[in-house]
């Protein structure tokens, strides 16, 4: 996916885009990150998680062996 791809607004849209990459025998890159108000009150772990886990619940965490996951800290606001 390229970086217009981070962009997606819900975890649904992720997680779709994500299993359609793998179904097209592409290796998905999957973007998480927080904001820096979210790091700065110390949720960033929290919201990084969140985010992992709504591609989890769709495709299993088997799928990640043949993925990518591209962490962006700090994002002026949060847009996957």
């Amino acid at each position: 996916m390229s970086a217009v791809e981070c962009r997606v607004k819900t975890d649904e849209q992720v997680a779709q885009k994500f299993m359609a990459a793998q179904r097209a025998k592409l290796i998905p890159i999957l973007c998480v990150g927080e904001s820096w108000k979210q790091r700065e009150t110390g949720h960033h772990l929290e919201v990084i998680g969140q985010q992992l886990q709504a591609v989890f619940v769709h495709t299993g965490r088997e799928v990640f062996a043949q993925a990518v996951v591209r962490l962006r800290t700090c994002m002026g606001s949060w847009n996957w």
